[in-house]
């Protein structure tokens, strides 16, 4: 499943990339990229952490990794993306995981129970939701983003593709 907002962006054929600059906002999408290079490109790029300045232009041989607003912001600068969650899918016929809640303590029954009920809340009015979001992004489709591209259930495919994920970057 696409996810739209982290992928991989390019002036020519991404499997070409020299370098790929990444966005370091979020480790989970830089060792996806690395995880999924052999399959991706036809050479080894070199990795340079951080992005430029879009306005200063960008190398005709160079890959973006864009993650999150940024995707919505410069994606009309490229002629190429890769959605890294559907890269991720038809090489693992997986779902990518790339966030959860966890915790390294119990929490108290109370603050879990809110928890629920806020998500459960948030999940069920997305069209609520996205329209007081909506003032602050005016030009992303903050609806469509919510109930399309992003999936707030942790099915057990879900658990096992996030393991098996786990495994590929600590081994």
């Amino acid at each position: 499943e696409e996810v739209y907002t982290v992928a991989l962006f390019s002036n020519h054929p991404i499997e070409e990339a020299v370098c790929v600059h990444l966005d370091t906002h979020s480790r989970t999408s830089v060792a996806l990229t690395k995880v999924l290079a052999n399959s991706i490109f036809k050479r080894t790029p070199v990795y340079m952490d951080g992005i430029p300045h879009f306005e200063e232009g960008t190398c005709y041989d160079d890959c973006y990794l864009l993650i999150g607003d940024k995707v919505f912001e410069y994606e009309h600068l490229f002629r190429y993306k890769l959605d890294l969650a559907l890269a991720w899918k038809k090489v693992t016929g997986m779902p990518f995981v790339f966030a959860v809640w966890i915790g390294n303590k119990d929490l108290p029954s109370a603050f879990l129970r809110d928890f629920d009920r806020a998500l459960s809340y948030g999940t069920h009015h997305i069209p609520e939701v996205s329209r007081h979001i909506q003032a602050e992004y005016p030009g992303i489709p903050v609806q469509k983003y919510l109930s399309h591209y992003i999936q707030f259930d942790l099915t057990e495919e879900k658990r096992k593709a996030a393991e098996y994920f786990l495994q590929l970057i600590t081994s």
